[in-house]
């Protein structure tokens, strides 16, 4: 694969990553399901899960991330930084790419990549439907609303999306996105995508804060499979 395409190649998935990322934590607006809000209810579970605007965590959080993208079993590790005071452009900073100082070419992927957060995306309020329920866990499924997607996120109206709530403790604890076809993302031809975001509720802050995002991804370019895996997780949550 020439260094033309493998540039582009890892942008156009730093941006697949980060639009699944910041579609995870928009606001999931109200569902007006009654199948849904009966089950809330009869499960003690608070119906503000689904107007949840977890994206409030990185406009008013620092944090640390730590990203394993591997490809075809070769890993790169990459440690960054998000701090919301910072002026908008300059929110996120890469510290190092596998232990050492990034290159300019790094650092011009990663800048790129992140040089603005994807639009909120809207779920459909009529797709809501239970697809699990048993005594540990509740599951709901929800389609984004195809209308609404703008053209960076529109591969989205082929995937479905799941909100995984603990009935334990009565918190959401996992959100999931999967293709449900093959995708064309850009130049990339996409046979499969899986996203699982894992969050857990602050008690200190009162807020759900995101632990760890997994995308695996299978594509295809220049006649080459290409099996990518990101694994991201996020510690040292400051409020700012």
């Amino acid at each position: 694969m020439c260094k033309l395409y493998t540039k582009k190649v890892l942008i156009d998935m730093k941006r697949i990553y980060l639009t699944l990322f910041f579609s995870a934590i928009i606001s999931l607006v109200q569902a007006q399901k009654s199948e849904v809000l009966k089950a809330f209810s009869k499960h003690s579970i608070d119906p503000g899960i689904l107007s949840l605007k977890i994206n409030e965590t990185v406009s008013s959080f620092a944090f640390d991330s730590k990203q394993v993208n591997s490809t075809n079993g070769t890993d790169k590790v990459s440690i960054s930084k998000y701090d919301p005071s910072r002026p908008e452009g300059q929110r996120w900073e890469l510290i190092s790419v596998d232990g050492a100082p990034p290159s300019k070419t790094d650092l011009k992927t990663f800048n790129k990549a992140h040089e603005n957060h994807p639009p909120d995306r809207i779920p459909d309020e009529g797709s809501y439907k239970i697809v699990k329920e048993d005594q540990d866990h509740l599951v709901v499924s929800f389609k984004y609303n195809e209308a609404l997607l703008d053209k960076e996120g529109a591969f989205m109206k082929d995937c479905i999306s799941y909100l995984h709530i603990n009935l334990r403790t009565k918190l959401l604890e996992k959100y999931e996105t999967k293709s449900e076809k093959p995708l064309k993302i850009k130049i990339l031809n996409v046979t499969s995508l899986n996203t699982e975001v894992n969050l857990h509720h602050s008690k200190e802050y009162k807020k759900y804060l995101v632990d760890d995002q997994k995308t695996a991804m299978t594509f295809r370019i220049l006649g080459q499979t290409i099996e990518s895996v990101i694994q991201d997780s996020f510690s040292n949550y400051q409020k700012k």
